[in-house]
């Protein structure tokens, strides 16, 4: 969501992700893909500023891959409540596993950003608009219906508190030293159950 170090609780650890990626590799899965859906930084170039500086340009490195800008992914068109959206297409595809990882933190506008909220990431920059300005909530609520992650695995290493989603002087970082992990039908509802109860 911003161009900031992991030190500030603000997006998942990409120590979390180059962890993943490894057991991903050890168990055999040929091709990983890692998207990130930005709110302020969907241009090609800003997107590399943003990887940059959240460090996750040594987990490039590292495996020789490049991070997804899913602004600019391919995508489908799915049929929902509020008419028409559009969605990338891997996370349909039968190929690949998806796999949902949010950060612990509060939000100003809905309490906390945890699962349900974390997949937003794959709308457009419009869309993401869209939401706050019509129905944040139900949208919110609507877009969980369509998209359902194989796996969720949530970043509660530490946890931002105060009027997140990002940084500013009325946050601060709570080390939690948890990382929380489910699947199943309605894994994004149950995750934001359990990770509200322990905030």
């Amino acid at each position: 969501v911003d161009a900031l170090p992991p030190s500030s609780a603000v997006i998942v650890n990409p120590k979390l992700t180059m962890a993943l990626y490894e057991i991903l590799q050890e168990m055999g899965f040929k091709e990983i893909v890692i998207g990130d859906g930005t709110g302020f930084f969907t241009k090609p170039k800003h997107f590399e500023i943003l990887i940059k500086q959240t460090k996750y340009n040594k987990l490039e490195k590292k495996f020789g891959i490049k991070i997804v800008n899913l602004q600019h992914a391919e995508r489908i068109t799915k049929s929902w409540k509020y008419g028409e959206i559009k969605l990338p297409k891997i996370i349909f595809d039968n190929e690949f596993e998806y796999i949902n990882l949010p950060k612990m933190k509060t939000h100003s506008l809905t309490t906390v950003t945890l699962s349900l909220k974390n997949q937003k990431g794959l709308l457009t920059l419009a869309f993401k608009r869209k939401f706050h300005k019509e129905a944040l909530h139900d949208m919110i609520v609507e877009l969980n219906k369509i998209v359902k992650p194989d796996l969720v695995i949530m970043d509660a290493i530490t946890a931002l508190e105060g009027t997140g989603p990002t940084e500013n002087p009325q946050t601060s970082v709570k080390k939690m030293n948890l990382i929380l992990g489910g699947v199943g039908e309605h894994v994004n509802v149950e995750m934001d159950n359990v990770a509200a109860r322990i905030m």
